[in-house]
């Protein structure tokens, strides 16, 4: 395998929310697991989301 993940437009009314690459230990879930960030591209994620505190 060469490591590279090609995603190809087939209809213009079609978005990707997101994409899920289960490299190991990903517990089986309706729900995505929580979105994690690379710092060299964000250093400072933000710790505030649109959830109500508690959730």
């Amino acid at each position: 395998m060469s490591g590279i993940l090609r995603v190809f437009m087939v209809d213009p009314a079609i978005a990707v929310d997101h994409i899920v690459v289960d490299t190991g230990g990903l517990q089986a879930s309706c729900l995505a697991p929580p979105e994690t960030y690379h710092p060299a591209f964000n250093q400072r994620p933000t710790t505030v989301g649109w959830l109500p505190e508690g959730e």
